[in-house]
């Protein structure tokens, strides 16, 4: 099966100044961790985009400038309890990119890195490893968020072919995909993908907003459970309230009351949304 990812060519400096003419940086705050991001949103707009995807970013503000942390808040496929799968690009398509795929497995995320050169369900990428560290994870019947920490993923490398995304210039372009069906063997990082049909487009992270004096406090913080969140910005999916299971992998305005956390695995607290700050 054909996957088109992001097929469509993107014109970099067009995107750069459409962010740029942006009035202000939208930021929330992830209840799980605290760590307070710049978001792109993708609203749920089927038939276009019948996905729905938060995505916040933190960057280093000092030292290398080789990783980030990053904060997916998607919406679960079909009926409550549904499946699918989200995809981020570390540049503003599919092809020749790392790509970090997730996707609900039990009340954890799956992750998986893969990598395409042709627009076809990517295969898994062998390159120089990067590592994913989950720092909270929670999951629920309508929505499921990862909060994660990704060093050595913003360079690749594939069958002789080098890539990278620079943090260094006005705006970071990522891109993402969604697909309604998960992966047969959700438990398996290698499972077969199928083609996103829930919507795609590119994440434009504008770099002074999410850079941060506090990014080695924020990166380094243990992985904990997963926290009800408080109050939603406006057009964000809300965020899925349950118990997370937190781990690392090498592969993956604030008016509100205080977040409440989640009680352990399996417990559902009440459906919430985010701080807006």
């Amino acid at each position: 099966m054909k996957l088109p990812i992001l097929s469509t060519l993107v014109s970099v400096a067009a995107v750069v100044h459409s962010v740029s003419a942006q009035d202000a940086p939208v930021y929330v705050v992830d209840p799980s961790t605290g760590f307070k991001f710049s978001t792109v949103q993708q609203k749920y707009d089927p038939p276009v985009n019948k996905g729905d995807l938060t995505m916040g970013f933190a960057f280093p503000k000092k030292g290398a400038k080789d990783e980030y942390v990053g904060y997916m808040v998607a919406r679960r496929q079909g009926t409550p309890g549904g499946a699918g799968y989200t995809g981020i690009s570390h540049s503003s398509g599919m092809l020749k990119s790392l790509l970090l795929v997730a996707w609900v497995n039990g009340q954890d995320i799956q992750t998986s890195w893969r990598y395409a050169t042709k627009y076809n369900p990517p295969v898994k990428y062998t390159g120089p490893p990067p590592k994913l560290t989950k720092l909270a994870t929670v999951v629920n019947a309508s929505h499921y968020s990862l909060t994660y920490r990704c060093q050595s993923c913003l360079t690749w490398t594939q069958g002789g072919q080098a890539g990278n995304l620079s943090l260094s210039t006005e705006a970071a372009l990522f891109s993402y995909a969604q697909g309604a069906t998960a992966p047969a063997k959700s438990d398996n990082p290698d499972a077969s993908i199928g083609m996103h049909n829930s919507g795609f487009g590119v994440l434009p992270a504008v770099v002074k907003d999410a850079e941060t004096d506090d990014y080695e406090k924020l990166a380094s913080t243990p992985a904990k459970g997963g926290v009800a969140p408080a109050k939603a910005p406006a057009n964000a999916a809300p965020p899925a309230g349950s118990a997370p299971k937190a781990s690392s992998s090498a592969s993956p305005k604030a008016s509100a009351p205080a977040p409440a956390k989640g009680k352990g695995s399996g417990t559902m607290p009440p459906m919430q949304s985010f701080r807006r700050i």
